[in-house]
C-alpha cells in the first residue's frame, strides 16, 4: 500500500469520476488520512468554504471505535440554497442530516488556542439551518475495513450542503430544546434537537476550532461550519421530498429527482 497521500486521494477522486467504489480505507493512520483529505479537497472543483463536523454522536463514535468527532471540507460547488431539486444520480448514497451551521465573524488563530465555548461563541456572525447530504466513495462506508480513518480520507464523507437563510448571532432561538423534525413528504422520519450535537452545537464548533490548530490550520472569518446531525439519519431515495423543520429558524426543503 502506498504512503503517498496524493496517490491515496486520487483513488477516491476516481470514484467521483465514475470509477467503481473502493473497498477499504487507503490508510489506517488518522494523521495521514487528514493529509489525504487535504489533497482530496484541493482537487475538487471550486474553493473550500469551511468545514463539516461528523460523528458528534457518542453512540456512532463507539461504533467506529473513536472517542471524538472528525471533520471534512465543504465546497462552494456542493452548497445549495433551499428549496431546490437535486439529481439523485449525483450521489452514490443520500444520507440526510439536519444540522445547525455557523458563519464565523472573526479568525480564531492558533496562537490564541485553546479556545473555550464562550470565546468561540463570541466569534460567530450567524447561525444557519441546513441539511448535510452524506455521500461515500466506498462500497460499504460502515465496513470495518473503512472505519473512521477511511471516512476522514474521503473528505469526511461530505456530499453536499443545503442551507437556509442566516440569522444574526447571538439569537433568541433555543438550539438545545427546540425540536428539529426531519420529514419525507409529510411523514416524520426523525426528531431531535441541538443537545444531540455533543450536548450543544457550540461544543462541536469549539472542538473544531481547537483540533484545527493542532493541524496547523484555523477557523477564519467567513468560514461556514456545519456541526453534526440533530437527529438520527435518514437514507433518502430517488423521488423523495425531504424537509427539516428548525422551528423559528424555518424549514429546509429539497427533492431528489
Amino acid at each position: 500500500m502506498t504512503s503517498n497521500p496524493e496517490v491515496m486521494a486520487a483513488s477516491l477522486l476516481a470514484v467521483r469520476n465514475g470509477a467503481p467504489p473502493v473497498e477499504r480505507a487507503p490508510t489506517d493512520d488518522m494523521a495521514l488520512a487528514y493529509r489525504v483529505q487535504a489533497f482530496h479537497s484541493a482537487a475538487l472543483e471550486g474553493p473550500a468554504i469551511g468545514y463539516k463536523i461528523g460523528c458528534t454522536n457518542p453512540a456512532v463514535q463507539k461504533t467506529l471505535g473513536i472517542d471524538e468527532p472528525f471533520f471534512g471540507r465543504m465546497h462552494a460547488r456542493t452548497t445549495f440554497e433551499s428549496p431546490l431539486e437535486l439529481p439523485a444520480s449525483a450521489f452514490r448514497m443520500r444520507v440526510v442530516e439536519p444540522e445547525y451551521a455557523f458563519r464565523m465573524a472573526e479568525d480564531l488563530p492558533a496562537a490564541a488556542a485553546p479556545y473555550d465555548p464562550a470565546a468561540v461563541s463570541a466569534a460567530i456572525a450567524a447561525v444557519i439551518p441546513g441539511i448535510e447530504i452524506v455521500d461515500s466513495r466506498y462500497r460499504d462506508w460502515k465496513s470495518p475495513s473503512v472505519g473512521a480513518v477511511g471516512l476522514v480520507a474521503d473528505n469526511g464523507v461530505h456530499g453536499a450542503w443545503v442551507r437556509g437563510r442566516e440569522f444574526a448571532w447571538p439569537t433568541d432561538h433555543d438550539l438545545l430544546d427546540t425540536p428539529v423534525v426531519l420529514y419525507r413528504g409529510d411523514e416524520v422520519m426523525a426528531e431531535g434537537d441541538g443537545r444531540a450535537v455533543l450536548g450543544d452545537p457550540i461544543n462541536a464548533l469549539t472542538w473544531l476550532a481547537n483540533v484545527l490548530t493542532q493541524q496547523g490550520l484555523s477557523l477564519k472569518a467567513g468560514d461556514f461550519v456545519t456541526t453534526g446531525t440533530c437527529t438520527t439519519v435518514y437514507m433518502a431515495e430517488a423521488g423523495d421530498v425531504v424537509r427539516a423543520d428548525f422551528g423559528g429558524l424555518g424549514e429546509i426543503r429539497f427533492s431528489f429527482t
